[in-house]
């Protein structure tokens, strides 16, 4: 029987397509058809061989993972003390013990495995040959990683005076024994039963191809990495393992490993055999080899696949953001004490370009949501902003592991060389294209994210979901929670690492981190719904309302108030669904005679209520915005001078035992964050729905006691600063364990008003410029930094002595008062909270249209 036809790669049909003109060259070559035209199954064996590609190439990655056994493994073996007893174990050795550990694997997987896949799965074998061979990738992940954590312990024994025996490294070679146990047989079976029957003695070489690029591209990456982290005779990979690195090897290929198993999930779980008869027995769909029977039940897995897809969609965008947060806190939390420590700045300096990056990465997203908005909708806005989210940070890793890429080290006695203009050039432009990158992605994820629980009349692939209003709300907070456990994790695990391990290591966590979440984000594509930019652009959009009220500057309104006598379609023809009929409202009414009815007026002449409501919305939050960016700019001392006053402090704890690092509270504020929830929903909330209304407070409600608790913030601050300065000596005798109030009370403010204001501008936005007013509280972070930035400027200018030396901010913190600085700022968010007092009190939410008709000019 021939092969059936598959719907993908359809331009390969076209060698099928049957032509009059072919038929009669045909007969005339004696029916043969040659050249001209090609059977159905002679098409779809080529398409087999492109859908058999894509898995080949990720077997080309696995093998030059397995290729450390041979080359590494036994390199690392001979570094270590090959002495057990009397007897000399040859470093080489425990690739034939793996032998021994694949047996023991073998039994365990017949024994244990396959019968519990059964009985889960439905499938006679248990797993598939794909599922096989995706587990086998997935232990290639912790065996190359228990190679790097037992090559970091080596080094430190051998500058301790010892070394470590070499039966450490069994618990590696155990794993990849079972990751070829799973995944090696599982490739033989898969390359010889899904190849064409004219095709399986090529098809089958195509494992022992994969072994052999594999080693050409391990060699490869050897080469590169001894190239490129060798310097006056020292790097990475050098003739004696006890002066190198080869732990940052592992760790790469670690990363690498992980990379190519996102990658191979991908294309396995959309990976379909073609049905046919190329072996005698039929062919099995991608869901029975996941383990469902063939046809009972393919009904009930079509209705579970589209419950599931509305689940897996904003699952992997939150897993995105959370993977996302961890590697661009990774980079921001330990900025000002990168450059302090590793690039030499002075305080003033460092304190000034990073409120300058920090405001750069926040304003970039005004650009990003303009073009989810207006061109490239939010899907491949993000697509195309990871490209240079990616080059920034692979770059920054670079500029932190090169030794000439970065001055030398401080040594002591001898003052500190700063970093060179070429050093600064390299690693501020690895900062700039990170800020790029988080345009897009800053803008366009959290609107897409709610957007996939906005539901059209048609739509059945949200069959069993909640309502949408209920788990958009759930989304929000979730949203919320991944930015700050993703700061958590940066802060305590990759901040530590930075500090006490390598700079290029932590950056590298970081890179690592955003390679994941791209490569899930991609996979999950087929979930996610997709809306293309619809309508006028905001901006168009925009200025046809302001043109349009100036040019009818001099018609008179309609007397009622409600705004009967103003354009208006009707509901059958608002196209455009993102953009809900708003009812009109009071105040603004300038703006009205965009809409008084103009006869045989055009676009630029007259707009709907709608229309003209929309900007009104706009003109309503600009005010409410403005006190948001001087909230952030209190805000942003967290990461600036917070900082850099804990490093003036007494970091360790535990009678000494431990040393905190300084960025590291800022990630602890999340676990206050966690307890200051459940303050709010335990009693706050209860509290407020007795005394005020019963939804609890409302979102602007949030924001002032989030204002409120900033002023408060500030001053406790303030209070821990100038207690330090007046302490016992010798310096830096006070705990930095003081610095915990202060950031318990931000942390509470972030609660009330971080969720709200996100919640606020997404509210309160019409329906096609979401990403826009979404984009306003990054903005508003953005232009908080350069405020802060600024004032940071001008008070080291005001407060330093004629000489130059001294003032408010003065290097030397000791000698400084950053407790006056801390007061200003107190100051500055108690007029910030007033004037957002007196805007909120005024502030008119916007009002769906009932629906209704309307006339028309």
């Amino acid at each position: 029987m021939p092969n059936c036809r598959c719907s993908t790669t359809r331009w390969l049909d076209k060698a099928a397509v049957v032509f009059e003109e072919v038929e009669e060259i045909n007969k005339d070559e004696g029916g043969g058809r040659g050249w001209l035209q090609c059977s159905v199954t002679q098409v779809e064996e080529v398409k087999i061989l492109l859908r058999m590609l894509p898995i080949w190439v990720t077997s080309v990655l696995y093998a030059a993972s397995l290729g450390q056994t041979a080359t590494t493994f036994v390199q690392q073996g001979n570094a270590m003390n090959t002495m057990i007893g009397s007897f000399s174990v040859p470093a080489a050795s425990l690739n034939s013990a793996e032998v021994i550990f694949m047996m023991i694997w073998v039994v365990f997987q017949d024994t244990v495995v396959v019968p519990i896949a059964r009985r889960y799965t439905g499938n006679p074998a248990g797993l598939t040959q794909l599922q096989r061979m995706g587990v086998g990738r997935l232990l290639a992940v912790p065996a190359l990683a228990v190679a790097a954590v037992l090559e970091t312990w080596r080094l430190r024994s051998v500058r301790d005076g010892g070394n470590l025996s070499i039966a450490w490294q069994l618990p590696q070679f155990v794993i990849l024994a079972c990751s070829d146990v799973f995944c090696g047989i599982a490739q033989l079976e898969f390359f010889y039963s899904e190849a064409p029957v004219s095709m399986r003695s090529l098809c089958s070489a195509f494992s022992f191809l994969a072994l052999s690029l594999g080693y050409y591209v391990n060699s490869l990456v050897v080469s590169i990495v001894a190239v490129v982290t060798t310097t006056n005779g020292k790097g990475w990979l050098p003739a004696d393992l006890n002066h190198g690195h080869l732990d940052y090897y592992f760790w790469l290929w670690t990363g690498i490993s992980a990379i190519n198993f996102v990658v191979y999930a991908a294309f396995a779980n959309n990976y379909t055999v073609v049905v046919g008869d190329r072996s005698g027995a039929g062919g099995m769909s991608m869901n029975n080899m996941m383990g469902s029977p063939p046809s009972r039940s393919r009904g009930r897995d079509e209705k579970k696949k589209k419950r599931w897809k509305w689940k897996l969609g904003p699952a992997t965008i939150l897993g995105f953001e959370l993977l996302e947060s961890i590697a661009f806190s990774g980079v921001a939390l330990n900025l000002v004490v990168y450059l302090a420590t590793v690039l030499h700045g002075t305080l003033a300096f460092n304190a000034a370009h990073v409120d300058t990056w920090n405001g750069t990465t926040f304003i970039v997203p005004v650009v990003g949501a303009f073009l989810a908005d207006s061109y490239w909708g939010k899907y491949r806005t993000i697509l195309a902003s990871l490209l240079f989210y990616l080059a920034g940070l692979v770059l920054l890793t670079v500029s932190a592991a090169v030794p000439s890429l970065r001055p030398a080290p401080c040594t002591g006695g001898v003052p500190c060389s700063p970093a060179t203009g070429t050093q600064f050039s390299v690693f501020f432009l690895a900062l700039y294209l990170t800020s790029i990158g988080t345009g897009g992605v800053k803008s366009a994820l959290l609107p897409f994210g709610a957007e996939q629980y906005e539901r059209d009349d048609h739509d059945t692939d949200q069959e069993g979901a909640p309502a949408p209003e209920k788990t958009k709300q759930s989304f929000f907070s979730w949203f919320f929670g991944a930015i700050n456990l993703g700061i958590f994790v940066a802060g305590t695990l990759v901040s530590w690492v930075e500090q006490n391990v390598s700079w290029a290591l932590g950056f590298g966590i970081a890179t690592l981190c955003l390679l994941i979440a791209s490569a899930a984000f991609l996979a999950a594509t087929p979930c996610y719904r997709v809306r293309l930019p619809t309508g006028d652009s905001p901006i168009k959009a925009i200025l046809r309302v302001l043109v349009a009220a100036f040019r009818n500057r001099t018609r008179t309104l309609p007397p009622d108030a409600d705004g009967d006598g103003l354009y208006e379609v009707d509901d059958d023809k608002n196209k455009n669904g993102d953009d809900e009929k708003l009812a009109h409202t009071e105040g603004l009414r300038w703006l009205d005679k965009a809409a008084v009815r103009v006869d045989g007026g055009g676009v630029w002449e007259v707009c709907t209520v709608s229309e003209v409501e929309r900007v009104k919305v706009l003109a309503r939050i600009v005010p409410i915005w403005v006190t948001c960016v001087l909230y952030a700019a209190s805000l942003g001392q967290m990461t600036t001078t917070f900082i850099q006053q804990g490093m003036a402090m007494d970091t360790r704890v535990f009678g000494g035992r431990f040393r905190v690092p300084v960025a590291s509270l800022v990630s602890v504020e999340v676990v206050f964050m966690l307890l200051w929830v459940l303050l709010h929903d335990v009693v706050v909330m209860p509290v407020a729905r007795r005394w005020w209304r019963s939804g609890g407070l409302t979102q602007l409600q949030r924001m002032g006691v989030g204002r409120v608790l900033v002023v408060v913030a500030m001053a406790t601050a303030a209070l821990v600063e100038r207690r330090r300065l007046r302490g016992e000596k010798p310096p830096r005798s006070m705990s930095i364990l003081w610095q915990v109030p202060q950031f318990v009370v931000l942390a509470g403010s972030d609660v009330f008003s971080g969720i709200a204001q996100l919640e606020f501008f997404y509210g309160e936005a019409p329906g096609s410029m979401r990403s826009i007013c979404s984009a306003f509280s990054f903005l508003a972070l953005s232009l908080g930094f350069y405020v802060n930035s600024l004032v940071v400027t001008i008070v080291a200018a005001v407060t330093k002595r004629s000489d130059g030396s001294g003032g408010w901010l003065a290097p030397d913190l000791d000698t400084a008062h950053l407790d006056y600085y801390f007061w200003l700022w107190a100051l500055i968010s108690l007029a910030n909270l007033a004037l957002y007092l007196l805007l909120a009190a005024r502030y008119k939410s916007k009002k769906p249209s009932p629906p209704h008709s309307s006339s028309h000019p």
